[in-house]
């Protein structure tokens, strides 16, 4: 008495992309697009990432930190990371009781923020993840007067 849906995609047409990846290594294609390897790490933060604001009370902009899970440190993602975005990567370990976590983390500021607007935020599906870069934007766009508040 119930009713059932089923929703199906296809990857047919992109299937020469996908069919050569093992665990997050990354086809030539997506490695030398600037654009094509935005769309791939808005997915990566989308679906495995988080948008955090870092608690940081001493602070007139707060900072923003993108962390993206995995089981091992993604050492391509945060080459391509800091070739395409402009900014330093780092790796956070994390051992609890289901097993040892890293993540891959980077800082939003300044200096990668247009590359971050251009080529990652549109590609963001998810809408709380979405907003916090629009915040972020915001944040970081207003004069410094209203900031200090002078």
């Amino acid at each position: 008495n119930k009713d059932a849906y089923s929703i199906q995609t296809s990857i047919n047409r992109v299937w020469h992309i996908f069919q050569h990846w093992d665990n997050y290594n990354l086809p030539n294609t997506i490695k030398n697009n600037k654009k094509l390897f935005g769309a791939y790490l808005a997915g990566i933060i989308d679906g495995d990432g988080t948008v955090k604001i870092k608690n940081n009370k001493d602070r007139v902009i707060p900072q923003y930190v993108v962390k993206i899970a995995s089981d091992c440190p993604l050492q391509e993602i945060k080459f391509l990371i800091e070739k395409y975005l402009n900014c330093s990567v780092y790796f956070e370990y994390d051992s609890n009781k289901k097993g040892n976590g890293v993540n891959t983390c980077f800082y939003l500021s300044k200096k990668n923020i247009d590359s971050v607007k251009h080529i990652v935020y549109p590609y963001i599906v998810l809408p709380h993840k979405k907003e916090r870069l629009e915040k972020y934007f915001r944040v970081i766009s207003e004069p410094a007067r209203i900031r200090t508040g002078i």
